[in-house]
């Protein structure tokens, strides 16, 4: 995926639109494969048996992306409005 499309996500998510569980999977595998977590393919069959898991994933995932790849949120009242990139 590219810096654009992390970004599109992670707005949709915010704003309350459902992303799909393949690019929910997507996103997870890519983390696993960038961290070189051994059991990947494991953790992925997990997550796939048990969906309520994905939600938690992201809280550990989508910091790591936006350090990754720069982007930048806004907040406002203690709560993420927006996503960018520069």
């Amino acid at each position: 995926m590219t810096k654009n499309e992390y970004i599109q996500m992670f707005n949709n998510m915010i704003r309350g639109r459902p992303i799909s569980m393949n690019s929910a999977l997507n996103l997870i595998s890519d983390y696993l494969t960038d961290i070189n977590f051994k059991k990947s393919n494991e953790m992925i069959t997990l997550i796939v048996q048990n969906p309520r898991l994905v939600q938690q994933t992201f809280n550990v995932i989508i910091p790591y992306y936006l350090r990754k790849y720069n982007i930048f949120s806004i907040i406002f009242n203690n709560k993420t409005i927006l996503y960018y990139g520069t």
